[in-house]
């Protein structure tokens, strides 16, 4: 019975050192798993932080997408405003070309008028003229003279 002794004291020893292994494998298996639970709460970490950035990223292109919407809009105003502007100034120089062919027409008109008045004036000069010839004086000389002076025109 001593050597039934002896084998249960180099099984004991035997499993001692199994166990042994088996703790040392389990604190190598503990510190492994606080090395990955570490790292898996930094990649949540990064995570969250990587989704902060998409959503914020997200936020950015809406807001862009809006800007854009209200430059385009603006846009469109200001070619409406531009072909506005250009409908005005065709009309415009419409109006320049009709009022510079009025006014052409009123400066010909008022030449014509200034021609007319003086043929008038001439006229009125003429008449004036051949009314003194024509007066009738008391005195038979020039009744006389008024005779001859007829009777040059006629003949002239």
């Amino acid at each position: 019975s001593g050597q039934e002794v002896a084998e249960g004291v180099s099984r004991s020893q035997e499993v001692g050192a199994a166990l042994a292994q088996i703790l040392q494998a389990s604190q190598a298996l503990a510190a492994e798993v606080e090395a990955v639970s570490a790292t898996a709460e930094q990649m949540a970490a990064s995570v969250q932080e990587v989704t902060a950035t998409v959503d914020s990223v997200s936020q950015l292109a809406q807001q862009s997408e809006e800007e854009v919407v209200q430059a385009a809009q603006q846009a469109d105003r200001v070619v409406q405003a531009i072909a506005s502007v250009a409908a005005v100034s065709e009309q415009t120089a419409a109006g320049a070309q009709q009022m510079s062919a009025s006014v052409e027409e009123v400066a010909a008109s008022a030449q014509q008028v200034a021609q007319n008045t003086q043929d008038l004036l001439q006229m009125a000069s003429t008449f004036r003229e051949l009314v003194e010839q024509f007066r009738l004086s008391e005195d038979s000389s020039e009744r006389s003279e008024l005779k001859v002076a007829t009777a040059r025109r006629k003949a002239a």
